[in-house]
């Protein structure tokens, strides 16, 4: 189930080069499939049609070799479905969840945690949140399948959104892949067979990663060139 508006997107891979007069040169890679307006539901705590749901939203991506391999940044969005009833936009109610970032191995998610974020929260209101996450500067490497996903935090106040994706991605691109742990299930059962379903070959989360040749405390990247991948 999704909402969408009648907007165009590109599968995109963004190859960056900075060198800024008296600043450290830097290499950078972003990944980014863009936003198309559409937001896939159901999201977060609780849902009148269903009962407490915890659905889990998962993308998988890889940096091909040469490519940048400490995470600067993770942008998405996400919208505030509505009551209780998850009917519509009209009676907005906040989202609270955590992103996680993991390594992938075809069928769950393995090993620590490379990245957690804070709570995170949508903003109660008819338009989309938009999310831009400070990584860290954590490394990953390259030729390696990695996830990020979004698990809902339960706070015993019933919160519902959709997070924005496309159904005409590039399947070579990464995969969007959903847990359904319902009430009983923990998120260690992510890390099991079986949890994740694939949820088609051709729809992605969108989203803009954007990974450095150094941590960012200490370069600056701008960018130089653009490759796109299909329309």
């Amino acid at each position: 189930m999704y909402r969408q508006k009648p907007k165009i997107g590109l599968i995109a891979v963004v190859m960056l080069t900075a060198l800024l007069s008296g600043v450290e040169r830097a290499e950078a890679t972003i990944l980014e499939i863009p936003d198309v307006g559409s937001f896939f539901q159901i999201f977060g705590e609780e849902d009148a049609r269903f009962g407490p749901r915890r659905f889990v939203w998962g993308q998988t991506f890889r940096l091909n070799a040469g490519s940048d391999t400490f995470l600067n940044s993770l942008a998405f969005r996400m919208m505030d479905i509505g009551g209780a009833d998850g009917s519509d936009f009209d009676d907005p109610d906040s989202v609270d969840f955590r992103l996680f970032i993991y390594e992938w191995d075809s069928s769950k998610i393995i090993n620590d945690a490379i990245f957690v974020s804070p709570a995170l929260s949508t903003n109660e209101s008819d338009e989309p949140t938009s999310f831009q996450i400070d990584l860290g500067g954590r490394e990953i490497k390259t030729e390696t399948d990695y996830m990020w996903l979004l698990d809902p935090i339960f706070d015993g106040v019933a919160g519902t959104g959709g997070v924005s994706w496309t159904p005409s991605g590039v399947p070579e691109f990464g995969e969007f892949y959903v847990a359904f742990l319902g009430t009983s299930g923990t998120f260690n059962d992510l890390f099991a067979d079986g949890s994740w379903n694939l949820f088609g070959t051709t729809r992605e989360l969108t989203f803009r990663l954007e990974t450095t040749s150094q941590p960012l405390s200490s370069v600056v990247p701008e960018p130089s060139s653009l490759l796109l991948l299909g329309s």
